[in-house]
């Protein structure tokens, strides 16, 4: 009888260590009804050629990636995501110990605006930023160029883990 109740004992106890816990994804409460995603070329309102594509090419790797939302075509899908790469920044990151005005190394930042649309209604928008850090070589117009890409692909993570997980 006492062997009953402590292993009942420990099934309850069991039971709630796993209250508040639930199986599947965290959506967040806005996004509980989207199941799949369409997505228009993203929009560059930058100097730089090619960021689009670049943008647009790593939102979809990281949305399949994630797993969360199914990729459909617009007629198709719950809703349809509108984003532009607003800016790109570059910061010096680490000077030069003799000289303070050469750069040793450069910080890259792009931002990207975001609208997630449902029969024309914005459910959710936001602002997602990434940056990297490159180290200024002889040919600092590639080394910028060679370092875009990480960037961009932070950005584009970080807005798939806000449509995802809502932070």
């Amino acid at each position: 009888m006492l062997q009953k109740k402590a292993i009942l004992y420990l099934a309850t106890l069991f039971l709630y260590s796993c209250a508040g816990y639930q199986l599947g994804g965290a959506k967040p409460e806005n996004l509980s009804h989207v199941y799949s995603l369409s997505y228009s070329h993203f929009g560059n309102l930058t100097l730089e050629p090619r960021v689009s594509t670049l943008a647009t090419n790593s939102f979809v790797d990281a949305l399949t990636q994630d797993g969360t939302y199914a990729i459909r075509s617009q007629n198709q899908a719950d809703a349809h995501l509108i984003a532009s790469v607003t800016t790109i920044d570059y910061q010096q990151h680490r000077s030069n110990r003799f000289d303070t005005l050469a750069s040793d190394e450069l910080r890259t930042t792009v931002n990207i605006d975001w609208q997630l649309k449902k029969n024309n209604q914005v459910i959710s928008k936001g602002t997602s930023s990434g940056s990297t850090t490159f180290f200024a070589g002889e040919n600092l117009h590639l080394s910028r160029r060679n370092a875009l890409p990480l960037a961009i692909s932070r950005a584009t993570q970080n807005m798939v883990t806000s449509l995802s997980e809502g932070f």
